[in-house]
């Protein structure tokens, strides 16, 4: 379900913007059941429990910010979340 709206919501309203970049690391049931290396890692890494699971890294000079965003959400709150994450990043570059 959320396929049908992450998917396009990249497409169509983000994949065009300078210096965001998106990754899916998918398996088929998280780290017990995961036929790619590199999304296994990422899924314990980020300590990743819940499926869909969005998660924001602003990295700005030294200073990493993760924001972990957990289950379905509608485009119009995707929406909200990418744009206080680029305010968040806009600040961090205008304060330093």
């Amino acid at each position: 379900m959320f396929n049908l709206v992450w998917y396009p919501f990249v497409e169509e309203k983000i994949s065009k913007k300078d210096n965001l970049y998106f990754y899916v690391s998918l398996c088929n049931w998280f780290t017990e059941n995961c036929d790619s290396s590199c999304a296994k890692r990422a899924f314990l890494f980020f300590n990743i429990k819940a499926s869909p699971t969005i998660a924001i890294i602003i990295k700005h000079g030294n200073k990493i910010i993760n924001n972990f965003i957990e289950g379905n959400l509608k485009e119009k709150t995707l929406c909200e979340i990418v744009k206080k994450s680029i305010e968040i990043y806009l600040s961090l570059a205008k304060n330093n």
